[in-house]
C-alpha cells in the first residue's frame, strides 16, 4: 500500500506563504515606514495574517493541493486589494463588505471613469504570479489520510468562527490597539490597521442586528414621552425636496476667485435671506448618495446602525419602514420620487415602495433623446419634471397634500478635463494644473445649472396660491480628480488631522424656503442660519419649519438635536463642543435612538 504522508510540511509551507501574502498586502497599502513598523509592535500583523493562513489551510485539506489552495485564495485576495486600492483612489474610502452587494451599481459608474495603472498593483500582481509559479513547480503537496482531512477541516472552521467572534467582531479590541492613524480618516484607519483586519471588522454591518437591550415594549415606553399623532385638522403645506448631485459651495476654498459675475452661488445666497439654511455633515465623501438621502428620508443616523456606514438600501430595507414619505402617506399626502438615473441603482425601485412612495420616475421613463450633460440627464430636464409633476397634481388632486423627493444626477463625475465646455468661472490659481482648472470650471458650471434649476422651481412655487415648502441640499462633495489635488490647489483642506478638516470633507449646503403663499400666513418656528448639522436632522428641521406638530419619533429626534447637533462614527458635536466619548445623558439618548431606528426599519 502507498504510505500516506503527514500534512505537517505542507501546513508549514502554507504558514510561510501566508506571511508573504500578508507582506504583499502591507506593500500594497502602506506608504510610511512608521505605519509599516506599527504592524510589528502590535498584534496587527497577526490579525491580518491569521485569516489568510486559516483559509489556505482549509482549502488545502479540502482539495489535497497547496497549489489549488493558493490559486483560489490569492486570486480573490488580490482582486479585493485592487478594489480597495481604486476605491480609495476614486472615493477616498476603503473597500467594505457592503460594497459586495453594490457590484452592479459599481460597474455602472466605473464605465465613465478612466483609471490609471498603479505601479503598486502591477508589482504585487507579479509577486502573486511568481509565488504561484514557485508553488506549482517546487512544492509537492502531502496527501493526508481522509480522516485527518476531515478533522483538520473541522478544527479550522471552528478556529475561523472563534476568531471572527473574539477578534474581528470585537469592537473594544479594535479600538484599543494603539496605531499611527488619523482617527477621523477612514483611509488612514484602513492603512494603519490593515485592509483584511478592517474589512473583517466591518462585516458586522452586513446585517442589521438588534441593538443591545432592545425590546418593543421599551420603544413604546420611549415614544409615550414624545409628540402626538397627526390630527386631520392640522394644515400642512406641500413639499418639494431636492437633493442635488455633488452640490458643494466652492467659495469656501481659500484660494478661489471668480471672474466678475461668474460666482455660481449668487442666486443661492440670495435665496438664503428668506430661508432656513446651514451645512449638512453627510456620511460620504465624493460618493454615497443613498446614504445622505436615507438619513434625510428616515431621520436615522447611519453611524448608529453601524460605524462602518452600511449601504442600507441594498442590505437593511427589506420591508415597509417608518420614514418621512410613509408618515406623509398616513397623513393623506401623494408621494412622488424622481431620479433621472437607472431605477435599479442603489435598489431604489424597491426601497422607494417600502418607504411609501407611490410613484417613481427614473431615466427609463424619459425619452431616449432627453437632454444630457456628459452622460447624465440635465438639471434643466429634472426641473421641468418637478414642475410638470406638481402642475399635474394641482390639476388632478388640488385638495390632496403633495410630497416630491427628487435626486438630481447632472453634476455627477467624472468631469471633462481636457477643455472648459461652457465658460471659465474661476480665475487661474498659481501652480494649478490645466486639467484641474478645466475640471473645476466644468464642475462650477454644473453648480450654476443646479442653482438655476432651484431658482426656477422656487419662482414657480411663488406663482401658485398653494402653500409650498422647498428643501434643497447636496449629497456629498464632488470627486474632482483621482489624487484629490484639486481641493489642495483650491486651498480647501480635507486631509488634516483637525475636526475642521474632517468637517470640510463632509460639509454640503442646505436650504429650506417657503413660497409666498406659505409665508403669507405662517411664520416658521426656525429660520436663518442654523450652522452645521448631521443630515439625519434635516427632515425634523423641515417639519419644524412647516410648523407641524411633530409625531413621536421626530419629536424624539428633535430632543436629540437639542443635545447633539452632529453625530458621526468618530466624533460628535454638542452645542459647539466636539468630543468622542458621550456623557451619561448623551449615551442614554443615543441608545434610545438606536432602538427607535431599529423599530422603524424592522418592526414598524
Amino acid at each position: 500500500m502507498k504510505k500516506k504522508k503527514s500534512p505537517v510540511l505542507s501546513v508549514l509551507l502554507i504558514f510561510i506563504i501566508s506571511i508573504l501574502i500578508t507582506f504583499f498586502q502591507m506593500f500594497m497599502q502602506v506608504s510610511e515606514f512608521e505605519i509599516f513598523m506599527g504592524y510589528f509592535i502590535s498584534p496587527l500583523f497577526f490579525f491580518n495574517f491569521l485569516p489568510i493562513f486559516l483559509v489556505l489551510s482549509l482549502l488545502y485539506f479540502i482539495f489535497n493541493s497547496v497549489f489549488i489552495s493558493y490559486t483560489i485564495t490569492s486570486s480573490i485576495f488580490y482582486l479585493f486589494l485592487i478594489i480597495n486600492h481604486y476605491k480609495i483612489v476614486l472615493r477616498d474610502e476603503p473597500f467594505a463588505p457592503n460594497d459586495l452587494v453594490l457590484a452592479r451599481d459599481l460597474f455602472g459608474i466605473m464605465g465613465n471613469y478612466t483609471l490609471e495603472i498603479s505601479w503598486r498593483v502591477v508589482i504585487i500582481g507579479f509577486a502573486f504570479i511568481l509565488l504561484g509559479v514557485f508553488v506549482k513547480l517546487f512544492i509537492k503537496s502531502e496527501k493526508p489520510r481522509w480522516y485527518t482531512r476531515i478533522i483538520s477541516s473541522a478544527v479550522i472552521v471552528i478556529l475561523l468562527c472563534l476568531s471572527v467572534k473574539y477578534i474581528y467582531h470585537n469592537e473594544q479590541l479594535y479600538y484599543k490597539i494603539d496605531v499611527n492613524e488619523n482617527i477621523y480618516y477612514d483611509v488612514s484607519i484602513n492603512e494603519s490597521r490593515g485592509f483584511l483586519y478592517t474589512f473583517l471588522y466591518k462585516t458586522t454591518g452586513t446585517s442589521y442586528q438588534k441593538p443591545e437591550g432592545y425590546t418593543k415594549q421599551g420603544v413604546d415606553e420611549t415614544l409615550k414621552n414624545y409628540g402626538k399623532e397627526f390630527s386631520s385638522t392640522q394644515e400642512t403645506p406641500n413639499v418639494i425636496a431636492i437633493m442635488s448631485e455633488a452640490f458643494f459651495d466652492v467659495s469656501l476654498a481659500e484660494d478661489i476667485e471668480y471672474y466678475y459675475g461668474k460666482d455660481p452661488m449668487v442666486q443661492y445666497n440670495k435665496l438664503k435671506k428668506n430661508a432656513l439654511y446651514g451645512s449638512l455633515i453627510v456620511p460620504g465623501f465624493a460618493g454615497g448618495t443613498s446614504s445622505t438621502e436615507f438619513e434625510f428620508l428616515s431621520g436615522s443616523n447611519l453611524s448608529l446602525i453601524d460605524k462602518s456606514l452600511p449601504t442600507v438600501y441594498r442590505t437593511h430595507i427589506t420591508k415597509d419602514m417608518y420614514c418621512i414619505p410613509m408618515m406623509f402617506k398616513d397623513m393623506g399626502y401623494t408621494n412622488i420620487a424622481i431620479h433621472p438615473g437607472d431605477k435599479w441603482f442603489y435598489n431604489r425601485q424597491n426601497v422607494y415602495k417600502r418607504m411609501g412612495f407611490e410613484k417613481f420616475i427614473s431615466v427609463e421613463d424619459l425619452p431616449k433623446d432627453v437632454e444630457k450633460v456628459n452622460w447624465y440627464v440635465s438639471d434643466s430636464v429634472t426641473g421641468d419634471l418637478i414642475i410638470e409633476e406638481y402642475e399635474n397634481h394641482l390639476k388632478e388632486k388640488p385638495d390632496q397634500p403633495y410630497f416630491n423627493f427628487t435626486v438630481t444626477i447632472q453634476n455627477h463625475g467624472p468631469y471633462v478635463w481636457d477643455k472648459i465646455e461652457k465658460e471659465p468661472r474661476m480665475k487661474p490659481v498659481e501652480g494649478m494644473k490645466d486639467t484641474s482648472y478645466n475640471i473645476i470650471n466644468n464642475y462650477l458650471n454644473g453648480v450654476n445649472d443646479a442653482v438655476n434649476m432651484l431658482k426656477r422651481v422656487v419662482d414657480y412655487t411663488n406663482t401658485i396660491d398653494k402653500p409650498t415648502v422647498v428643501v434643497f441640499f447636496g449629497d456629498h462633495l464632488p470627486h474632482l480628480d483621482t489624487e484629490f489635488e484639486g481641493y489642495g490647489q483650491l486651498g480647501y483642506d480635507i486631509y488634516g488631522d483637525t475636526i475642521e478638516d474632517e468637517l470640510n470633507k463632509h460639509r454640503v449646503p442646505f436650504l429650506i424656503i417657503g413660497n409666498d403663499a406659505y409665508l403669507k400666513d405662517n411664520t416658521p418656528s426656525v429660520n436663518g442660519n442654523i450652522g452645521n448639522i448631521s443630515s439625519n436632522f434635516l427632515s425634523t428641521l423641515m417639519l419644524k419649519y412647516m410648523n407641524m406638530d411633530l409625531p413621536p419619533f421626530y419629536d424624539f429626534v428633535d430632543n436629540v438635536f437639542s443635545e447633539l447637533q452632529i453625530i458621526t462614527p468618530t466624533y460628535f458635536c454638542s452645542n459647539g463642543q466636539y468630543g468622542q466619548l458621550y456623557n451619561d445623558k448623551q449615551l442614554n439618548l443615543i441608545n434610545q435612538y438606536k432602538h427607535l431606528q431599529y423599530f422603524n426599519m424592522k418592526e414598524y
